[in-house]
């Protein structure tokens, strides 16, 4: 029973160590891109550059999702959830052959 419980205890930490790991990461990236967009912002404002609107859309974008809407970069399983991802064919799409 003691040989079970630790390798569940271990199981279990390392899904934890896992998760906050993941955590991390999305909270570093978010605040790494917001930091860049920040900076381009005042970069095209000092220099009244004509797309300043659209690196201010950018801004307002990333502050909206925060950093929960970071993506991993990682296709696969995450947090015991499988992303799977469906191409959609719209009827209004010009056909590709």
């Amino acid at each position: 029973m003691p040989a079970e419980t630790e390798t569940w205890l271990v199981a279990e930490w390392n899904a934890l160590l896992k998760a906050n790991c993941q955590t991390m990461h999305h909270h570093n990236k978010y605040y790494q891109q917001l930091a860049v967009v920040e900076y381009l912002v005042k970069l095209k404002m000092e220099e009244n550059e004509d797309d300043i609107d659209t690196w201010k859309w950018l801004k307002d974008l990333l502050a909206c999702l925060g950093k929960h809407g970071m993506s991993s970069e990682e296709s696969g399983v995450e947090n015991n959830v499988e992303i799977v991802l469906y191409m959609k064919n719209l009827p209004w799409h010009h056909s590709i052959k």
